[in-house]
């Protein structure tokens, strides 16, 4: 490695780590139940 920066722009099913946080989002925007499920896991919202 040459010690530069090296940016990957990655398909969805390549980096499945980022399908948690569109989970969480999902759940939270969907309410009732969903969002109740996930309350633990998230520690700060935002609206914007």
């Amino acid at each position: 490695m040459d010690g530069r920066l090296r940016y990957d722009q990655l398909r969805a099913h390549e980096e499945c780590l980022l399908a948690i946080p569109d989970a969480l989002a999902w759940c939270w925007a969907k309410g009732g139940r969903w969002r109740n499920s996930i309350r633990r896991m998230v520690s700060e919202s935002r609206q914007v």
